[in-house]
């Protein structure tokens, strides 16, 4: 009884109460995209296959893996401490401790797939999402700072929609990223 009480104040609240019903909508359009575009996104352009798993790719995934969590504890403390004592300096701390580690799970991407494949970017969906990622990561904070210069609305509304794309686009590449690993796995078996 208690855990039913648990899990529909989660569905309550963090699910359709801070997030509209559109945004809802493109969660659910975008996880439905990665699972069925999944063998097609292990490949390249070319058609070539990932043979082999870089040494390299837990640290990554840890790393923008954890960058993920800070973030949506950011977008938390903002929807539910709004008002309180130190909420703003919660938001911010939390959301920079997130941008911070997701930018670093890119940095090691980009080091990972340069030394151990030679190239500086594979043409797989996984990587396009994750540089449409990094774009939305390093916009939420910029305007989040930006709104209280401009004193704009607009910006505070862009701020929003950004840090929640952001998130989208990084819950669909963690995704995309399994599928990468799985398939892999059992190309090996």
């Amino acid at each position: 009884m208690q855990i039913m009480r648990i899990l529909n104040f989660i569905m309550d609240t963090i699910i359709l109460s801070s997030l509209s019903k559109s945004v809802f909508a493109a969660i659910i359009l975008v996880l439905s995209f990665t699972a069925v575009c999944g063998d097609v996104c292990a490949q390249g352009e070319d058609g070539t296959v990932i043979h082999y798993v870089p040494p390299l790719w837990p640290y990554h995934a840890f790393l923008v893996s954890l960058g993920l969590i800070f973030m949506i504890g950011g977008m938390l403390s903002a929807r539910y401490r709004k008002g309180r004592k130190g909420w703003l300096k919660t938001h911010k701390t939390v959301g920079l401790l997130g941008v911070s580690l997701a930018i670093a799970g890119v940095l090691m991407a980009v080091y990972m797939v340069s030394t151990y494949m030679g190239i500086y970017f594979i043409k797989i969906m996984h990587a396009y999402v994750g540089m449409a990622s990094l774009l939305l990561v390093v916009l939420a904070p910029t305007t989040g700072y930006m709104q209280f210069k401009l004193k704009d609305m607009r910006v505070h509304a862009i701020h929003k929609m950004s840090g929640r794309l952001a998130i989208l686009f990084m819950l669909a590449n963690v995704v995309l990223g399994l599928q990468i690993i799985l398939r892999i796995i059992k190309m090996a078996a």
